[in-house]
């Protein structure tokens, strides 16, 4: 079996500086060397060391080693820096991904500088670059309408909302199934967490809107969502909420059908939609709501039962519900202005 050496060297580190750090606080309750070498298995002359270093007020932390200088300057790593914001598909590489192979070989060519590939990521960290996963976002989406919408339609909208004292909502569906939304978690090193899962996959759809305020409103269907739900949703919310309601949502097919729009002709004098522009999740609240739910609330559950599934996410739902606070701090990471933060315009 092959040993990790950089696993055991990380380990060894550890351990000295644990020892180190006792032997300091020995030191600092007076304890002689000899004492302290007994007690902690150590060399008296580590223990002089130890002392002679407190002594000049040197921290216990392993000293880092001062590295070799760069080959490359200054001026090269920036250079550098702007042939890597300008993506790898600009320097003729197929797809944008920036791999150590391919930086090293960006170095060598543009500066005649050879560079192990192993090396690489500690230029790139002192650069303040990190390996991240990218953050999708889709072709479709027009970042020209995006901006023209939040700059102009969308403080009009809000200032309607407030014109109609209404209360206003952000609005959106998202469904949780029995296979797990799996996120990292602690295990022993060298094994792997196993999740088990059932094969057979059930399903439920949840339509959520909330406030500004961290009013949080929800419906579970048992199926896929359609108009009829929508519908069924809206109702609730009308009945739940007093005066005028003013809610933004998004443009999938069922807010478009025939049926909602008559729906929403019948109860124009108490009920306003809007619609945020597409692919654009980011500018909706309520986005949030689920992320918090599927990956703070209920990550790695594996429901054993449908029904398990529906009153676990019924209960949480509800508790997520009672707490407004929470909810709040939840919406905040949306990119999309607040509407107590427009003012009358």
């Amino acid at each position: 079996m092959v040993k990790n050496t950089d696993s055991g060297k990380h380990e060894k580190i550890v351990a000295e500086e644990f020892k180190r750090k006792q032997g300091y606080e020995m030191i600092e309750k007076g304890l002689k060397n000899s004492v302290i070498a007994e007690k902690l298995q150590v060399d008296r002359r580590t223990v002089y060391n130890w002392r002679l270093r407190k002594e000049r007020e040197i921290d216990w932390k392993r000293m880092k080693q001062k590295g070799a200088t760069s080959r490359l300057s200054e001026k090269q790593k920036e250079k550098l820096k702007k042939i890597i914001d300008d993506g790898a598909t600009a320097c003729g590489y197929p797809t944008e991904v920036w791999t150590l192979k391919r930086i090293a070989e960006v170095i060598e060519k543009e500066f005649g500088v050879h560079y192990n590939t192993t090396y690489i990521w500690q230029i790139l960290d002192t650069m303040g670059y990190s390996s991240q996963i990218p953050m999708a976002r889709a072709v479709e989406k027009n970042p020209e309408y995006v901006k023209e919408w939040l700059e102009k339609e969308y403080p009009q909208y809000v200032n309607e909302a407030h014109d109609h004292n209404a209360t206003i909502l952000f609005q959106d569906e998202s469904g949780m199934q029995s296979s797990p939304n799996r996120r990292r978690t602690w295990s022993p090193r060298g094994k792997r967490p196993v999740i088990e899962v059932r094969e057979k996959r059930d399903r439920i759809s949840i339509s959520s809107a909330v406030t500004e305020d961290g009013d949080l409103y929800f419906m579970i269907a048992k199926e896929s969502m359609n108009e009829n739900h929508i519908i069924m949703f809206l109702d609730q919310l009308l009945s739940e909420i007093n005066g005028f309601l003013y809610i933004f949502w998004d443009n999938i097919m069922i807010h478009r059908s025939n049926k909602v729009k008559e729906y929403l002709g019948v109860h124009n004098d108490r009920l306003i939609t809007r619609r945020i522009p597409a692919y654009s999740p980011e500018l909706n609240p309520d986005e949030f709501v689920w992320n918090a739910l599927k990956y703070q609330e209920l990550p790695n559950f594996c429901p054993k039962s449908y029904d398990e599934l529906y009153s676990t996410a019924e209960n949480t739902l509800v508790k997520m519900k009672a707490n407004p606070g929470k909810m709040k701090r939840i919406i905040r990471g949306t990119k999309l202005p607040l509407p107590s933060t427009l003012g009358k315009q």
